[in-house]
């Protein structure tokens, strides 16, 4: 009996337990199966954009190519491919995702992980089966590989030998933790290891705030724009857009020296604020317009608009020295202090604006009129109207003539 059991000591080997570590539902220890374990690869993976069903999203991008224009804190998923090399059938696998920041030690994400964060999606469940969409081959469709907290697979994914497993995670990028141009790299774990990985996707971060302190010297847009920028000190001293916006923008103190647009606009401003201290000594516009702005204590030396406007704006010191329209209008501006030496139009009209201390020194209108106006304290030096009109302007706001008062409405007839 003894010898027996010696002789059972001596051919008994670890992987004599697997049958008790299924039972119990737990995942087979790797050491345990010896040479006979499964060896997998990260294969390949895909981005896309979390926007219909496990099988029906959008792609962002190709197999294996890298993302650099994510939104921040906005859904979307990374598919990855795991493949098992050929070597053995695997055992309850329990797949994890983890990401490197910067090159930095491998994290697991999360739902509260910082840089990047799993999150749930409308368009799938945790833990739903995942189809096969970037390979061909073994599969194994009992495996419970989508993700909305990081984690996925079970004690049912048994990846059969030389098989491939896809398994994806909808995510989001945290903004309050990243900034333009970090790097996060994706990979993923099977019961906390992987053998290699011959693709790690890569992000790299597309930061809302591009500029905290100071703007680049030059920036230079073509068909695109500058989306919810701050610039927390100065701007550009050159900023170029060519048919493209700026939108959401904070110029903390001041803007650039020049910005010139064609065929583009500042528009929606965070709290309608563009320049709180002064803007660019030149702003010229083709086929664009300024809205809903405010100019703390002075505009830009030159305002140039073409086919454009000035809406629902105030100029709480001095407006620019010079504002030329084409084809353009000033509606529901207020010049609390005093506006432009020159105000031009062609083809525009001057509507519901208010110059609480006095307008500009001249005021050019070809073929415009000046309608609901309010001149607090004095009018411009000059308003000259070739076929316009002055109509329904306040009684008595603008004042009496003065030596320095030359104003003409319209061909032959003064005020």
């Amino acid at each position: 009996m003894f010898e027996r059991l010696k002789d059972l000591g001596r051919r008994w080997k670890p992987i004599h337990l697997c049958w008790l570590f299924r039972a119990l539902g737990l995942p087979v220890p790797r050491y345990f199966i010896g040479t006979t374990a499964a060896v997998y690869d990260q294969e390949s993976f895909r981005f896309r954009d979390d926007d219909g069903s496990e099988s029906a999203a959008t792609w962002h991008g190709l197999l294996n190519a890298d993302a650099a224009d994510l939104a921040n804190d906005t859904n979307y998923r990374i598919r990855i491919n795991v493949k098992e090399q050929n070597v053995a059938v695997g055992s309850n696998e329990n797949i994890t995702f983890h990401y490197s920041y910067k090159g930095g030690a491998w994290t697991a994400i999360t739902t509260i992980s910082s840089y990047i964060k799993a999150i749930a999606s409308a368009n799938f469940n945790d833990l739903d089966e995942s189809t096969q969409q970037l390979t061909s081959g073994g599969f194994d469709t009992t495996n419970n590989a989508m993700s909305e907290t990081g984690a996925a697979g079970s004690n049912a994914l048994d990846p059969p030998q030389a098989s491939y497993v896809e398994t994806e995670l909808c995510f989001q990028i945290v903004s309050a933790d990243v900034a333009n141009g970090d790097t996060i790299d994706i990979r993923v774990l099977f019961d906390g290891a992987l053998d290699t990985w011959t693709e790690v996707p890569r992000i790299t971060v597309l930061k809302a705030n591009v500029y905290n302190v100071y703007a680049a010297d030059n920036l230079n847009f073509s068909e695109g724009n500058a989306e919810n920028a701050d610039f927390v000190e100065a701007g550009s001293d050159t900023l170029n857009l060519s048919d493209g916006t700026l939108e959401n923008a904070d110029f903390a103190e001041t803007a650039s020296d020049v910005l010139s647009f064609i065929d583009g606009s500042i528009g929606t401003k965070a709290g309608g604020v563009v320049y709180n201290v002064e803007g660019g000594e030149v702003l010229n516009f083709s086929d664009g317009s300024l809205e809903n702005i405010l100019r703390i204590l002075y505009s830009a030396d030159v305002l140039n608009l073409s086919d454009g406007s000035l809406e629902n704006s105030i100029f709480d010191k001095k407006s620019s020295d010079i504002i030329n329209f084409t084809d353009g209008s000033l509606e529901n501006v207020i010049f609390v202090r005093k506006a432009s030496d020159f105000i031009n139009f062609s083809e525009g009209n001057l509507e519901n604006v208010v110059f609480a201390r006095s307008a500009s020194d001249v005021l050019n209108l070809s073929d415009g009129s000046l309608r609901k106006m309010d001149f607090n304290e004095k009018s411009s030096d000059q308003i000259l109207f070739s076929d316009g009109s002055a109509a329904s302007v306040p009684g008595g706001s603008a004042p009496s003539p003065r030596k320095t008062d030359f104003r003409v409405f319209g061909p032959g007839i003064r005020g």
